[in-house]
């Protein structure tokens, strides 16, 4: 009798292991992300160090690209003094790409003067080495790169002498919305009043017709119109490759990142068969 009880509840022990195990192995699918928070920089190059109110607003910038694309389900928690958890129940690893994007886009958008000789002075320029360049003070050599319109996808290249400081940064942005139709993949951007009095002062004392004004995001020149007329509070940005890359620059424009932030670990739960959405 001593020995059936035992089996008895042996066999008791291993079912409750198994109903327990079976548990947790069904998980519901998400995602997590470990950030670290980089130091930004000052006009002169030298660092800002991370406190806790750069943590914090990090934060909430995150909080906030992640409502505007829907994902509104959340836990977002710093870890130390520079790191944050961001904790995504629900999502699938179909949609871990879209949302890994909208955390670390750091979407600083900026419009730079174009220099009055840049055709001539930038090509010159990009002939020369690195260490012997003498650019004109206050300017710095970057690349404009575009396809021909030729339908065949080749890469035009400019090399572009553009203002190291921007004329208009981002932090005016009211509205930016992506755009659909024959203007699918550009970005609608609306400023406040300052802003639009500051592209309007700007662009009015510019030659109509022969300067230039660089749209540049994230460091890379999306085009370098010529200005046609004095600009107001609207702009379009061009550039983008889809209406997918519009959407995910439009939220984080909204909400941008004053300071980098780089992944250190990701994790993606894949729901169980039969429970994927």
């Amino acid at each position: 009798m001593p020995r059936l009880l035992t089996g008895l509840l042996l066999t008791l022990i291993l079912a409750a292991v198994g109903i327990c195990d079976d548990h947790t192995s069904d998980t519901t699918s998400g995602s997590s992300f470990t950030l670290r928070v980089l130091p930004s920089k000052n006009p002169d190059g030298t660092k800002i160090p991370v406190t806790t109110k750069t943590l914090q607003q990090t934060i909430q910038t995150i909080k906030n690209r992640l409502n505007r694309i829907g994902v509104d389900d959340h836990l977002i928690t710093a870890q130390g003094s520079d790191r944050i958890l961001v904790q995504l129940p629900g999502i699938t690893a179909e949609q871990h790409p879209k949302i890994r994007a909208s955390i670390i886009t750091p979407a600083r958008l900026a419009l730079k003067e174009v220099h009055p000789g840049s055709r001539t002075l930038a090509d010159a320029l990009a002939r020369e080495k690195p260490e012997d360049r003498v650019l004109p003070p206050g300017y710095e050599l970057n690349v404009l790169e575009y396809e021909d319109g030729d339908g065949d996808g080749q890469i035009t290249k400019e090399n572009l002498l553009i203002k190291r400081l921007p004329a208009l940064d981002g932090s005016y942005i009211v509205l930016a919305q992506e755009l659909y139709g024959p203007n699918e993949g550009n970005i609608l951007v609306e400023l406040n009043s300052e802003g639009t009095k500051k592209i309007s002062d700007l662009t009015s004392k510019m030659r109509h017709g022969r300067d230039r004004l660089a749209i540049v995001l994230n460091g890379k020149v999306l085009r370098a119109p010529t200005v046609m007329d004095t600009l107001g509070s609207r702009l379009e940005i061009i550039g983008m490759k889809d209406a997918k890359e519009a959407k995910a620059i439009a939220a984080a424009l909204l909400s941008p990142l004053k300071n980098p932030v780089k992944i250190i670990k990701e994790h993606t739960a894949r729901a169980p068969l039969g429970n994927e959405e």
